[in-house]
């Protein structure tokens, strides 16, 4: 039988196929204030705050790292679903100026984070905004479906963008530490597939990933697309 694991090995070993001791527990989507004002009310200790809770209930400890791509003052849509960039010319001077902050990445907490995780007690990963999520973020929900036909060479010049933020984003947490694992945030497909088609992703996202991705796994951070559904024709 395989003796006791950190939170670091164990995670490392399941996603390996290799043999673990017991299976990760971990609260993915972490619990609401008034979650913890009920239990407080049946309870819990007062002086446990959000974060204590992970170990205060026996979980594993999953530190995620995320980084805004928004600057202040960064103009903002009208309601959920619109947009806040028509155009290239819109983008070049309304939107663009507001966006890929630097420093993005705080060095005090990843510094504090890597520590832990030597020490095994943490599997660290960071999410960064996929190039399906992030434009849609910045043209609106139906116009950027529309977007790849009408507005192909913007949606290129959002990606590329993106992009070279990314790789200042990567490079400069590898600097500090190898992440266990990472995230893209796209929520680009339901449950019986993508929301657009293999040719649409080879041509305005995988180059983008092919930039990106490999930077990962010359460094061994495995590397997830959340995609909400079913991935497989574009993969």
């Amino acid at each position: 039988m395989t003796s006791e694991m950190t939170t670091r090995e164990r995670f490392q070993a399941v996603m390996n196929f290799q043999p673990f001791d017991r299976l990760p527990i971990v609260e993915w989507a972490p619990w609401w204030d008034k979650t913890i004002e009920r239990w407080r009310s049946e309870g819990l200790p007062a002086e446990l705050g959000w974060g204590d809770l992970y170990r205060h209930f026996g979980l594993d400890i999953y530190y995620q790292g995320g980084f805004g791509v928004r600057k202040e003052g960064c103009p903002s849509a009208s309601h959920h679903g619109a947009g806040i960039v028509t155009d290239m010319d819109d983008y070049e001077k309304n939107v663009r100026p507001f966006l890929f902050p630097w420093p993005a990445v705080n060095e005090e907490v990843w510094i504090d984070w890597a520590e832990q995780q030597k020490r095994g007690e943490v599997a660290l990963w960071f999410t960064l905004e996929g190039y399906f999520w992030f434009a849609r973020g910045l043209l609106g929900i139906e116009p950027h479906m529309y977007a790849f036909y009408d507005h192909p060479e913007l949606m290129h010049r959002i990606n590329e963008d993106l992009t070279d933020w990314l790789v200042k984003i990567i490079d400069k947490v590898l600097s500090i530490c190898t992440p266990d694992f990472m995230t893209f945030a796209e929520d680009m497909s339901y449950n019986h597939g993508p929301m657009l088609s293999k040719t649409l992703f080879d041509e305005f996202m995988l180059p983008y990933y092919h930039r990106v991705i490999p930077r990962m796994k010359e460094a061994g951070v495995i590397t997830i697309v959340d995609s909400d559904g079913d991935i497989t024709e574009p993969a």
